[in-house]
Parts: structure tokens; sequence; C-alpha cells
């Protein structure tokens, strides 16, 4: 069923479908296809000209499932999602998620799946890390051992934890001095 409706106060909803036959499997709530040459500049477009959108568009209102709030589909999309100052973010079918354009700022941890994941590869390096005052690498699956610049105390990097040492391998050289 798909309807237009208004009340005494204004639209209601613009397009609203509804599947309440539990026998019918609804296919698609909206389709858009290009079959012309021309092609489709906005499937949909959003625009607030004037006066306010509180929800360009929510998904989920209720209890039940849904499986794929947004599915995009790998082939023949050539950005994912783009953002209004040219970011993008791409999943190109390689299970690696591209940011483009800027820097990315979180509220939170960035948290792996489990305890074999690696902040970048061999072929992907990280440049620099920048840690705070009195901050540092917790090292170890319980976290025996941290890297971390004192700078409150003693200005300085120490080697912290219950048990923790330091052990060289090879040689320690201090300034034109090696041991």
């Amino acid at each position: 069923q798909a309807n237009h409706g208004s009340n005494a106060n204004g639209l209601d909803n613009a397009i609203q479908i509804e599947n309440n036959d539990a026998d019918l499997a609804l296919t698609s709530g909206i389709f858009i296809e290009s079959a012309a040459a021309g092609g489709i500049t906005d499937g949909i477009l959003i625009d607030a000209t004037s006066g306010t959108i509180a929800d360009g568009i929510q998904i989920g209102s209720g209890t039940n499932t849904i499986t794929n709030a947004i599915n995009i589909a790998s082939t023949g999309v050539t950005t994912d999602i783009s953002l209004q100052n040219g970011e993008t973010i791409d999943n190109n079918g390689n299970g690696i998620f591209n940011f483009s354009a800027g820097n990315i700022t979180m509220d939170g941890n960035i948290t792996p799946s489990g305890n074999n994941d690696d902040l970048g590869s061999t072929s992907a390096e990280w440049d620099d890390i920048f840690v705070g005052d009195q901050n540092g690498l917790n090292l170890g699956l319980d976290q025996d051992a941290e890297l971390v610049y004192d700078e409150t105390t003693d200005d300085r990097v120490e080697l912290a934890g219950t048990g923790a040492s330091l052990y060289i391998e090879d040689r320690l050289s201090l300034g034109r001095q090696t041991f």
C-alpha cells in the first residue's frame, strides 16, 4: 500500500509504504532505476530550502529487527558515502574502509576484535604516534608493562609495571658510547 496523506497541520507522510499482508514479501519499498542513457542526478534528494528537517532519513523506530539499515552493493558503486566537504568513505570489497580528506575524530576507544589485530602492517606503517603527558603504551595481555612519559614528576620516559624490565638484545648506544 503506497499513499500520501496530510492532516490538519500539514503533510504527515509524503510517501508511506506499508506491508500489512503476512503472506506478501516486499522486495523494494522504493526502487529507483536509470534505464535511460541520461541517468539520474539524485535518486533521493532531501533539501530544506526553508524550515528544518529533523531527520533526513530515519531508519527504525519500532522494535522489529532491520537486517541491513543501509546496504551498499559492491557492483557499480563508485563512492559508498560522500560527505559535504569532499570526504568519502569507501569499502572496495576488500574488507578495508578507506577514509579520505581530513582527520577521523572520535570520542571513545578503537577496540580490536581480539588479541591478534595489528595497528598497521609491514606494507602500511604508521608515521608518528603522539601520546599526551602522563600517558604511554601499555604492553602485554595483562598490561604488565608500560612505557610512560612522566612529565609531572621527572620529565622522563619510564618503563614501569609489575615485574617489568628492559632487555637489550644487541647493543645500547648512549650518545657516542656503545655498550
